[in-house]
């Protein structure tokens, strides 16, 4: 039986945060960037807390040169079954 991939929100919420900063973003900016009214919704991404939704997910790997796909970490369990 196929396992369902699920995402690893903490180590998402890493790579969101790596990323940002690997590109000199502060979070002010990407909150610009993405048309946020406030900087919750990203320090929530980076914090696991949440995840963004998908529009937000589009633009994150747009501005970051990667696709959405390697925005996400899967867990690891998941990604050797099936």
């Amino acid at each position: 039986m196929k396992m369902i991939p699920t995402i690893n929100m903490i180590k998402t919420g890493e790579r969101i945060r790596r990323l940002r900063m690997e590109h000199g973003y502060r979070v002010r900016d990407l909150q610009k960037m993405i048309g946020l009214e406030s900087p919750q919704s990203i320090y929530k991404w980076e914090r696991g807390a949440n995840l963004p939704s998908i529009d937000n997910a589009i633009i994150l790997a747009w501005i970051y040169g990667i696709s959405v796909d390697e925005l996400f970490v899967l867990d690891d369990d998941m990604c050797k079954a099936g």
